[in-house]
């Protein structure tokens, strides 16, 4: 079973293009993870919408302690004015 996940990121606005030029890279590597089936963002508003699939919470787990993970977390985290991270169930 699938394990999907959407993330709204509303990053300062001084830092909005840089933010969604991390968030592309970030994509670029993270497709290439074994469990990754989706990893895809758009703009909403003033915010990234992020669409995630995963194979496993394990996978999941591997991709966020992941150097390139961890820096754009580390890159980012100080310009954010929210995150808000929902974890879907199947109907």
């Amino acid at each position: 079973m699938s394990i999907n996940i959407v993330v709204f990121i509303k990053p300062n606005i001084s830092i909005f293009r840089y933010f969604g030029e991390k968030l592309s890279l970030l994509r670029e590597v993270t497709l290439l993870e074994e469990g990754c089936d989706i990893f895809d963002f758009y703009i909403y508003e003033d915010k990234y919408f992020l669409i995630e699939r995963w194979g496993s919470q394990e996978s999941i787990d591997l991709h966020m302690n992941k150097d390139y993970t961890l820096s754009f977390i580390e890159q980012t985290k100080d310009s954010l004015i929210s995150t808000e991270v929902f974890r879907l169930k199947d109907f």
